[in-house]
């Protein structure tokens, strides 16, 4: 990713950290500017919960170079009905 904190599949452990995640696509919208995306980058791969607060509103859509702001965790519950805890990234 560039930047790695902890180990495993999402390798987050820090608040507040400024990251970025290449390659980055959406696999489900929550709302027109929030989206679980997919990212991958020097073999490592994850999943984070983004919350897009730029002006234009267009980073989900457009951006393949993410910057933002890891905040804290996310959790939902998968499609198949297992809980998940994830990075909260916002992008500014």
């Amino acid at each position: 990713m560039g930047y790695k904190f902890g180990e495993g599949a999402n390798p987050f452990a820090l608040v507040g950290r400024c990251i970025k995640l290449k390659n980055v696509t959406p696999i489900q919208y929550v709302s027109a500017r929030e989206a679980l995306v997919t990212w991958h980058h020097r073999g490592e791969q994850g999943t984070v919960f983004v919350e897009d607060k730029s002006d234009a509103g267009l980073s989900i859509n457009n951006a393949k170079v993410l910057v933002g702001k890891s905040i804290g965790t996310y959790e939902y519950t998968t499609v198949l009905g297992s809980k998940a805890i994830i990075p909260h990234l916002v992008i500014e």
